[in-house]
């Protein structure tokens, strides 16, 4: 059901996708001394450094309903999300086998993940013709998880400020915004309404203060004044800042996407032969 729900939205036929992945920034404040000996991990291995913003590293796996599969919260907001990937329960039990995808089928992520046979990523490199069509039709379901973390973050407005709980808490709160937010596209309620004033005023306030206690920083996220809406999405960090020379891909690897770009090739060939005998018969 899930893969012809992604073939329903793809513009090129894919019927071999079950799911999305992609990791998001989780915004907190920065935990205190104490705490980040508590969890055992520097105090500054938790700021992204692209977004300037403290967090935890959540990644997650959506189905063509934006609906949550899989989530997992274990790394700081420094981490690439290949490390928080190859490091989770879920990618050791498929590799080892103790977890299967069906036949035919596979994930689908950007480029911080590698290409298994679970697991097909774009082509590298600059591309043309059919396989830039590819990495283009990969990404049109690809950001079904964008999608899926901007409904969350819009719904419930909690994740548009830093969290002021302890870090042992952002995991089991995420987990149940995740489910509530399932729960909400299973019976229909994806009205995702406006923040009123006061929670606007109150979610500002917190960005201020976060503004001035890091200093003036620019790069969290800014509320608009419609609604209370993020001007932009909680983003991850660097892909591969942990982890180039531990990554482990390879063109030998076969998922079940290999043959697509190839028969996107034969599609344009047939279309290029329909146009131009079209043309033809237009111009005789």
């Amino acid at each position: 059901m899930i893969a012809e729900g992604f073939l329903a939205k793809s513009g090129a036929g894919f019927d071999n996708v079950i799911g999305a992945i992609d990791g998001i920034l989780i915004w907190t404040r920065m935990p205190s001394l104490a705490m980040a000996e508590y969890v055992n991990v520097g105090q500054s291995n938790f700021r992204c450094h692209r977004k300037d913003k403290h967090g935890m590293n959540m990644q997650a796996i959506c189905d063509h309903m934006l609906r949550f599969l899989w989530i997992d919260i274990n790394w700081p907001g420094s981490s690439s999300d290949y490390m928080a990937w190859v490091t989770s329960s879920l990618y050791h039990n498929l590799v080892s086998g103790a977890q299967k995808i069906l036949e035919g089928m596979t994930l689908i992520g950007d480029c911080a993940y590698v290409k298994k046979p679970f697991m097909a990523t774009p082509l590298k490199g600059t591309r043309r013709g059919y396989e830039d069509a590819y990495n283009y039709f990969h990404s049109q379901l690809r950001t079904t998880i964008e999608r899926a973390f901007g409904v969350l973050v819009h719904r419930f407005a909690i994740l548009r400020s830093p969290l002021s709980i302890p870090l042992p808490k952002v995991g089991p709160l995420v987990m149940c915004l995740c489910r509530l937010h399932n729960f909400c596209i299973d019976h229909k309620e994806n009205v995702c309404d406006g923040v009123d004033g006061g929670n606007w005023n109150h979610l500002n306030s917190e960005v201020r203060r976060y503004q001035e206690e890091e200093g003036g920083s620019s790069g969290v996220v800014q509320l608009t004044r419609a609604g209370g809406r993020p001007s932009a999405l909680l983003d991850n960090g660097h892909h591969f800042i942990d982890a180039e020379r531990h990554r482990q891909g390879s063109d030998d690897v076969h998922t079940p996407m290999d043959a697509i770009p190839f028969l996107l090739l034969f599609r344009m060939n047939y279309l290029d032969v329909f146009f131009t005998f079209f043309l033809c018969l237009l111009f005789h």
